[in-house]
């Protein structure tokens, strides 16, 4: 079984950057072409976003959360992180509450990501 979220960006080539490059987190699956690409992650290939070039604003919420190993690791990595793409550090500080440590970034079209890490 596969998992598809659909992220709408405002330019596929600056959020192929951010998701593939700088994130490091997914890979190109299949480019469908006229802005329409499915990555799929890493350590997972059933776990896939399919990136649609679209001119709505981006939501107020999160878009998605990404679960990882070591959160203040990557905090840390990306507080420092000089982003080519037009993607962001939202947060400040590191999240840390009892039940998970988390961040937001925001891809090059203003979508929030949460990275996490469960402490449960």
């Amino acid at each position: 079984m596969r998992l598809d979220c659909f992220v709408n960006v405002i330019s596929i080539d600056p959020a192929l950057e951010f998701y593939v490059n700088e994130l490091g987190f997914f890979n190109i699956k299949y480019d469908f072409g006229m802005g329409n690409v499915l990555i799929s992650h890493n350590e997972n290939s059933d776990i896939c976003l399919r990136l649609k070039e679209h001119n709505l604003q981006p939501s107020p919420d999160i878009v998605f959360a990404l679960e990882v190993k070591n959160c203040k690791d990557q905090f840390e990595i990306f507080k420092s992180f000089k982003f080519k793409s037009g993607g962001q550090l939202s947060s400040n500080n590191l999240l840390e509450y009892p039940v998970e440590s988390s961040f937001i970034i925001k891809d090059p079209s203003g979508n929030k990501i949460l990275i996490f890490e469960p402490n449960y």
